[in-house]
């Protein structure tokens, strides 16, 4: 393998057995981030449908990002295949893979990361909406209804259509806002912006955040590391914003996440932060989970602590609240993307695993947090942030430097 350029020779037979050690093969480069895959099949001796099938399967994977898989050589069985199943020049036919980008990258020089930033123009002053719920408060208390069209990113505790007794935790980015009832029965409903419709949910604590992405973080792990901590996402995304705070939309694969998700709603809980209503309404990831999935995650870092800001490693000067949705594995185009087309597209194609708030597990020596393969980070700095509830007065976005 040469950076994202992946060369493999295959030998003996591309049968029902063996294919499946092909397509294991392939899927671990696609994760690793390749973009050019070259298959030399000179020395394979049979090709049956199960080996096309996995060799078309990864095609359209690799065309989803704009990337290449092609077969550089073919054995004369493997060439008599093709000819006879119109796939020659599906896979032959030279290819070179063709970037739309106008924007140039800059190589972030830090040592830990590989990392390219791409500007995408002037951002605009963003603010920061906090709603913050007494623990406790009653089903006929004044929850705010909070909107989110595809300019804004939102997360927190919330019900679609105005059940409190289902409050679970919700994200919306791109124009889709998606909800987890606690109710236990663990399906999440979305909604999808549609150019007249925008979603919107009843929120008993929550953010908004408008969007005006001025900067595009493209980030790759080492190979030989266990991928980058979402701790040190953070650092990296307010390391490029002349903020106290800053606003992002992460999507990447995920080596694993570790988090939590309300099982039972807050409104019939005294306090859900006191012992034993924690242990009670909460699940906690009691080891990793959703490895190598593709993640949607929006959240607000900051290098203050505040309202609903947590610390999210053991350092004293980072703080933030992070969201994330678990979808089944999509490769991510390369360069600079749509995040409303990709977002749309995850939710449209693939499979929804669940919604966690992301956390930082100090327990004891344990200190775990989630790790990321590669993605892409969107950051907008945060000028302003406005708090009601929580002691403000109900209703009124009171202004308050967090």
């Amino acid at each position: 393998m040469h950076g994202r350029n992946v060369a493999l020779e295959i030998n003996g037979m591309l049968d029902a057995y063996w294919s499946d050690s092909l397509s294991k093969e392939l899927e671990s480069h696609v994760r690793a981030g390749a973009t050019a895959i070259s298959l030399d099949l000179s020395r394979v001796r049979f090709i049956s449908s199960a080996g096309l099938r996995v060799l078309l399967i990864y095609l359209k994977q690799m065309k989803a990002i704009d990337g290449v898989l092609s077969i550089s050589a073919a054995s004369a069985p493997v060439q008599s295949i093709l000819d006879l199943t119109g796939l020659t020049d599906l896979f032959l036919a030279p290819k070179t893979v063709d970037r739309d980008d106008d924007i140039d990258g800059e190589p972030l020089d830090v040592t830990d990361v590989t990392a390219v930033l791409y500007r995408l123009g002037e951002g605009a002053d963003s603010v920061l909406l906090i709603h913050g719920a007494e623990s406790g408060e009653s089903k006929s208390a004044d929850h705010p209804i909070f909107k989110y069209p595809s300019t804004c990113i939102g997360f927190g505790i919330g019900a679609f259509g105005g059940g409190e007794r289902n409050f679970g935790e919700y994200l919306a980015a791109g124009g889709v806002t998606v909800c987890l009832p606690a109710d236990g029965r663990n399906r999440a409903d979305y909604m999808t912006e549609d150019g007249v419709f925008i979603p919107s949910i009843t929120v008993y604590s929550g953010m908004l955040c408008e969007t005006h992405f001025d900067t595009l973080l493209r980030f790759h792990a080492g190979e030989r590391t266990n991928g980058i901590e979402m701790s040190r996402l953070a650092q990296l995304v307010l390391d490029q914003c002349d903020s106290t705070h800053a606003a992002f939309l992460l999507i990447g694969e995920a080596v694993y996440l570790i988090g939590a998700a309300l099982r039972r709603s807050p409104v019939s809980m005294e306090d859900m932060f006191r012992w034993p209503e924690v242990r009670e309404g909460f699940i906690f990831t009691a080891e990793p989970s959703h490895e190598h999935c593709t993640v949607a995650a929006c959240g607000v870092v900051s290098r203050t602590p505040g309202p609903y800001f947590r610390k999210l490693s053991t350092s004293e000067t980072l703080y933030g609240h992070v969201h994330a949705v678990a979808f089944s594995h999509r490769p991510l185009r390369e360069g600079v993307v749509d995040p409303v087309r990709t977002i749309r597209e995850l939710f449209d194609e693939e499979d929804l695993r669940g919604i966690l708030h992301l956390v930082h597990d100090d327990r004891g020596s344990y200190q775990e947090q989630s790790r990321f393969h590669h993605g892409a980070l969107w950051i907008q700095p945060v000028s302003s942030v406005h708090v009601s509830g929580a002691g403000n007065e109900r209703g009124d976005w009171k202004s308050a430097r967090v």
